[in-house]
């Protein structure tokens, strides 16, 4: 199964694209869309206007606006702590990815923390 997904400016990784295009994604980053350097609302509405789950490492703001009534295809968030042994690789995000397709869970407007999903 492939996904649509948005990476907003700081989930936007060459290499990130690079792995999900490979893993039969289909990616949408800021400068396709003209959004590159906007705020996270407009982040937001740019995906969910096109239908594309939103990919963040700005969990927290995310998840206020995923509390509004905002419809969305979903958010993916991913936590970081600066802390190579405890953040994820692009890997672990391909893979968090898969694993919550695999399980068969509900995406759209709904918020996942990749973190848990990523074994």
């Amino acid at each position: 199964m492939s996904l649509t997904l948005y990476l907003d400016d700081c989930a936007d990784d060459k290499i990130l694209v690079q792995q999900l295009r490979a893993a039969g994604h289909t990616v949408t980053v800021p400068s396709d869309l003209g959004t590159t350097g906007m705020d996270d609302h407009t982040h937001l509405q740019a995906a969910a206007a096109r239908r594309l789950i939103l990919v963040t490492k700005n969990v927290d703001d995310f998840d206020e606006l995923h509390r509004k009534p905002i419809p969305h295809a979903g958010i993916f968030g991913i936590c970081q702590d600066n802390d190579p042994n405890r953040d994820m690789t692009c890997a672990d995000i391909v893979r968090a990815i898969a694993n919550i397709e695999n399980a068969g869970i509900e995406i759209t407007g709904q918020i996942h923390i990749l973190n848990h999903w990523r074994y």
